[in-house]
């Protein structure tokens, strides 16, 4: 069985992430963007930042996204919503 993060859980993750965008001085400064997605194993659950290539770990199931750091809340509801949406449907498809 798959473990998900509850709503709250994620949107806590996304806040910490909006964060990290300052702190990337590679960014566009035009349209500063961070990389998020979610994974759900059997294990548990993990929101990884930042470039993909740097995620050695490919199992369970996937969301991905992105944010910055001008979000408010209600568009991490939105983020989190999707990710969440993302990693069900790549459940049911399995």
């Amino acid at each position: 069985m798959i473990i998900y993060p509850t709503k709250t859980e994620l949107i806590k993750a996304l806040q910490c992430a909006r964060l990290e965008v300052q702190s990337y001085e590679h960014l566009d400064p035009e349209n500063p963007t961070l990389d998020v997605r979610l994974q759900c194993t059997e294990t548990g659950w993990e929101l990884h930042t930042g470039d993909a290539q740097y995620d050695t770990d490919h199992s369970g199931v996937w969301g991905a996204d992105s944010v910055r750091p001008d979000m408010i809340i209600g568009d991490l509801v939105d983020v989190a919503s999707y990710l969440l949406l993302e990693c069900r449907d790549m459940e049911d498809a399995a």
